[in-house]
């Protein structure tokens, strides 16, 4: 068979054409691509890319994993394929194909009798030989004829795929095939002029990208040494700004940024077996890391220094600490003229014999406001339903004249092993948040 003929789809260079209606049961065909303009680079999808030369969008191999396979084996490293899977041989194009010599992709074959090229661009393709591409055919007594192999290309003269006729240093090859200055004649990477276009390191001046063009979970890239600079990109391959800042994907998965670089969020869970917890604080060196209970909940407030022992190996651990009035101001009954608050944790004891009851006293659960000293709950330790030896949630009443803004608490079980130092805020002095779009 004849290596030239072949229904001219060329469907990933089409503009809009006029196609007959499929029947309902057909579906388009699957190798059809969206056309876009590669000076608009949110044309097409996060994970894609405008390829430069068939103008359609194509999968970005840097973002799509095993996105090169088949008859386009290779992701481009060198401009302007960059990032855009490739042939590198027919050899691996399909019956009536040929590894494009400008599109480095594989298109059907044409035959310059019979077959008309779109138009790509501004340009109207025409159809000529490939160079090094041809077929041999025996022709019996003739013996064996060789035929050179046609596809759609730019018409002659056009710097389309062939840019070492225009000066690098000056100028670049424009949609219409012809040489145009570089905006870096009189601009730097990344400049952006009064009509919001930025110039890019191939001198083209091309729309700026916008983060509200951009789907969830993607940022526009702002390196103007990324190859992917000016393209919506994955938001967590991005540099974060913020210590502390907290992003959570589509998976549900929770990402914290930690010195420039979004990780994956510290997991109480993985922390919780080796008996520590998840450093929040940013300011810690083990920010985001499992960390001994003591540097995580002891914040430095003014009540932690009446507290001079650290947590025991087999003490409690508490935390998720909340400090506010209580909802039952009976509880203060017996001391006039005060105001019931609450201290309320959650506690996990190593050798499981946590207080549970009061009846050892109230001395296993201190209080501190300031540097002075540590003082007793005024009144029995409440234990939520399901509180056991080993974990539980608890509450310290205490009553005050005038609440101080912070407290450090401290327990220890039955074997008087003291738990880590906590401090708590009071409720009604944290921020509350305003309406409005979450933090990412």
């Amino acid at each position: 068979m004849q290596k030239i003929k072949g229904l001219m789809a060329l469907s990933l260079f089409a503009l809009p054409m006029l196609v007959a209606c499929p029947a309902p049961e057909e579906e388009a065909p699957s190798e059809e691509r969206a056309s876009c303009d590669p000076e608009k680079p949110t044309d097409c999808p996060d994970d894609q890319i405008c390829h430069p030369y068939a103008r359609v969008c194509v999968d970005n191999c840097a973002m799509v994993e095993d996105a090169c396979g088949g008859e386009l084996d290779s992701c481009g490293t060198e401009a302007p394929f960059v990032n855009i899977c490739e042939c590198t041989t027919t050899a691996t194009c399909g019956d009536e194909e040929v590894c494009h010599p400008v599109t480095h992709l594989c298109e059907d074959t044409c035959d310059p009798m019979d077959d008309q090229c779109p138009q790509v661009g501004d340009e109207q393709w025409v159809c000529y030989a490939v160079e090094g591409e041809s077929y041999d055919v025996d022709e019996g007594d003739a013996g064996v004829m060789t035929y050179d192999v046609y596809a759609c290309q730019p018409p002659p003269g056009s710097c389309t795929g062939n840019e070492e006729i225009c000066d690098a240093d000056t100028e670049h090859c424009g949609p219409n095939g012809e040489c145009a200055p570089n905006c870096t004649n009189d601009n730097s990477v990344g400049d952006v002029n009064e009509s919001d276009h930025v110039c890019l390191a191939t001198g083209r001046w091309v729309a700026l990208c916008d983060d509200s063009e951009c789907d969830d979970g993607t940022r526009c890239d702002t390196d103007v040494v990324s190859d992917n600079f000016n393209y919506c990109v994955d938001l967590l391959t991005l540099p974060c700004d913020t210590n502390g800042e907290m992003y959570t994907d589509a998976a549900g998965q929770d990402h914290v940024c930690v010195d420039g670089t979004w990780e994956t969020a510290c997991d109480a869970d993985v922390c919780a077996p080796q008996w520590l917890l998840c450093q929040e604080d940013p300011d810690k060196t083990t920010f985001n890391q499992c960390d001994d209970a003591d540097n995580v909940t002891n914040t430095g407030c003014d009540g932690s220094a009446s507290f001079t022992d650290l947590r025991d190996e087999d003490g409690p651990i508490i935390h998720h600490l909340a400090y506010g009035e209580a909802d039952d101001q009976t509880l203060c009954d017996h001391d006039t003229g005060t105001t019931a608050y609450l201290v309320s944790f959650h506690y996990t004891d190593p050798d499981g014999d946590a207080h549970i009851t009061n009846s050892a006293g109230y001395d296993d659960f201190l209080w501190a406001e300031d540097d002075s000293g540590s003082s007793v709950s005024s009144n029995a330790l409440m234990f939520e339903s399901g509180a056991s030896e080993e974990s539980g949630n608890a509450s310290m009443v205490i009553c005050f004249v005038s609440a101080p803004e912070s407290l450090a608490i401290q327990i220890s079980d039955a074997s008087a092993n003291v738990s880590n130092v906590a401090c708590v805020t009071r409720d009604d002095l944290l921020e509350v948040p305003t309406d409005g779009e979450p933090s990412e």
